[in-house]
């Protein structure tokens, strides 16, 4: 009998030892970061208290040109779901399509940029911002997005190559906000939705009544685009269409359309 006590006891000894290492690890309580060491990708980032969840980080190698390769940081979140969503961060065929144009024209125009100030909207992975930076000579590059995971994976790559790109937390779509000071403003394929094709509009209004800034707008195709067309015309008296190759120096608004 005093056997079997013993035993007893020490086994919630030990149960009770779990559990309180259980609910002191950082990594498993309250959603906290979890600091892991450096490790090839892809590689989770954090545990959540929702153990079913993750997120994947990955480094993408993507060619813009024979001169310009990238390093592009990217992340998926996986949450199992009755419709096995996928959530996250990385590079769509639009955003690949108009850093190809921009490398292109400043290949063709080296000093294209030199001195200016140039804004990203909506970065996403950021990578027009990073192509931009990586050659163009320009004063300042600013990738803004509002999600803090966008801005964090445009440090990492910009980090990897030591690229100047200033991260800027920015609602383009708030606009009791003014519209940082630059001399180029980039977006592309963030005409998601109504609200986003007119308040994008706003912007470049925006931009263009302070004179001389110029605007590139990268496309796909989406449906909201006549509301931004629509929009651009009411708000800047600017008539425009998109097209598949523009010419750089086609006026302010160059409207890129970004389907492969």
């Amino acid at each position: 009998m005093w056997t079997s006590h013993a035993t007893l006891l020490v086994l919630v000894s030990v149960l009770l030892g779990v559990a309180e290492a259980f609910y002191a690890s950082p990594s498993l309580c309250g959603g906290r970061v979890v600091s892991l060491p450096a490790r090839s990708s892809p590689r989770k980032l954090f545990t959540t208290a929702n153990l079913r969840s993750s997120v994947t980080e990955q480094v993408t190698k993507i060619s813009l040109s024979d001169k310009l390769t990238l390093d592009v940081h990217e992340c998926s979140i996986q949450k199992p779901t009755e419709f096995h969503s996928i959530e996250g961060k990385t590079t769509g065929p639009s955003s690949l399509e108009m850093a190809g144009f921009l490398t292109r024209q400043i290949e063709q125009h080296p000093d294209l940029l030199a001195n200016q100030r140039v804004l990203e909207l909506g970065a996403g992975t950021g990578l027009c911002s990073l192509a931009l930076a990586s050659f163009s000579r320009a004063k300042t590059i600013m990738a803004s997005d509002i999600d803090p995971r966008a801005l964090e994976l445009i440090a990492s790559s910009a980090k990897h190559k030591n690229l100047p790109v200033h991260l800027l937390d920015f609602d383009f779509c708030d606009t009791s906000q003014p519209l940082p000071a630059c001399d180029w403003l980039l977006a592309s394929d963030v005409i998601c939705a109504p609200r986003m094709a007119r308040r994008l509009a706003d912007r470049c209004a925006e931009a263009l009544s302070r004179g001389g800034v110029k605007i590139v707008v990268g496309d796909p195709g989406r449906a909201a685009r006549k509301v931004f067309l629509d929009r651009l015309a009411f708000m800047a008296g600017k008539a425009a269409a998109f097209e598949r190759e523009p010419q750089i120096s086609d006026g302010l608004i160059i409207l890129l359309h970004t389907q492969p």
